[in-house]
């Protein structure tokens, strides 16, 4: 099911762990970035957010993640759907 323009899009990795949400505002694309260490016992939380004027932008922010290499699927679905954003 794909979300409506209006509705955040979550994007996850399938241990729960990582995920991302993203929507669409005015200023830009709104991205939170959620990470849990330690699903389990739920610790080692932590939460940014940040809007992203350009793909340029944010295509940095990806690549400086280090999650990028434990979640390479997240983030390449994560960098499909901004720039499918960037370019709409």
């Amino acid at each position: 099911m794909q979300s409506s323009p209006y509705e955040p899009l979550k994007i996850g990795s399938k241990d729960g762990a990582l995920t991302y949400i993203l929507e669409a505002t005015r200023s830009g694309l709104c991205v939170e970035r959620r990470y849990t260490a330690d699903v389990e016992a739920c610790t080692g939380y932590s939460s940014i957010g940040t809007i992203f004027e350009d793909l340029k932008s944010f295509q940095e922010f990806c690549n400086s993640d280090r999650l990028r290499f434990t979640y390479p699927m997240v983030f390449k679905e994560l960098k499909d759907r901004a720039s499918n954003f960037f370019h709409s």
